[in-house]
């Protein structure tokens, strides 16, 4: 179907977003620094969990998506690209998904990031 995509900044409309026009950045010793937009442009804040119901909900709609929900065990890389996940589901099943775009959004707490981080760093919880 032509014309048919997910247009995610929708997804925020109703989720309690905020324009932002700069953000703060945390440096390892602790100390704060705000980072403004240029004067043309802004940002939008928003509750993250909202977002990504709104976001699973409008792909849902799309006649060529096929949900499947899981919890990801591994990300899956070919030659320093990620190039899918494997998964488990709610029955225990391991499953693999592959995808020309994977998106990494699993929190602050976060089993993943560690394999997406260069250099390796260590996350103190």
């Amino acid at each position: 179907m032509p014309g048919v995509g997910l247009n995610w900044p929708n997804c925020l409309d109703g989720s309690d977003s905020q324009t932002v026009f700069s953000f703060a950045a945390v440096h390892k010793d602790g100390k704060r620094s705000a980072i403004s937009y240029p004067s043309h442009a802004s940002g939008r804040g928003f509750h993250h969990g909202r977002f990504v119901q709104k976001l699973r909900e409008k792909a849902a709609s799309l006649p060529n998506v096929k949900l499947e929900q899981g919890t990801v065990t591994s990300l899956v890389e070919e030659n320093g690209s990620i190039k899918g996940v494997l998964y488990k589901t709610k029955a225990g099943q391991e499953l693999a998904a592959s995808a020309s775009l994977t998106i990494v959004c699993d929190g602050c707490f976060s089993n993943l990031r560690s394999n997406l981080c260069s250099p390796k760093v260590k996350i103190l919880h």
